[in-house]
């Protein structure tokens, strides 16, 4: 054997460096995982934003049958449960009334001579950007919210 060959089968027998190696690729594969989870993290936390503002809307208009036809009053207490980022979303509030499964005036009786029950809807529409892109993860994502109660 010459002397070359030997130097480099020395070479290729240690296992220096092996540990910084592996930990570097390992580290890659941990840092990708830890961006990812506060990605769906910072996601979910915004869906739980929008609910919450929906929720605050609909809870405003169930004070009084008058507060639920006041949709403006609605929608700016959805707006204030957000907080300073109600300029990013969509926000809608109706009343409406339904007797036999069919929405009626609010005016009117129901069929059996009962006022028709009257309810308060807020919608909270939005979109979420994420730092990165992910497969099968449509970007950037609707953030959207629906919550209805009954006022009388």
């Amino acid at each position: 054997m010459s002397a070359s060959f030997k130097r480099f089968r020395r070479f290729i027998a240690r296992e220096d460096g092996v540990v910084s190696i592996e930990f570097a690729f390992t580290a890659i594969f941990m840092v990708a995982l830890a961006v990812g989870a506060f990605d769906f993290g910072r996601y979910a936390f915004e869906v739980n934003r929008v609910e919450s503002a929906a929720r605050a809307g609909t809870q405003n208009a169930i004070r009084s049958a008058s507060a639920a036809a006041d949709t403006d009053t609605v929608e700016a207490a959805a707006r204030k449960d957000l907080s300073g980022y109600a300029d990013e979303y969509t926000i809608s509030a109706r009343r409406y009334c339904v007797c036999a499964g069919t929405e009626v005036s609010c005016t009117s009786n129901c069929a059996d001579g009962v006022y028709a029950p009257m309810y308060s809807e807020v919608s909270v529409i939005g979109q979420y950007d994420f730092l990165f892109s992910y497969p099968s993860v449509q970007d950037p994502a609707r953030v959207a919210a629906v919550s209805r109660l009954r006022v009388r």
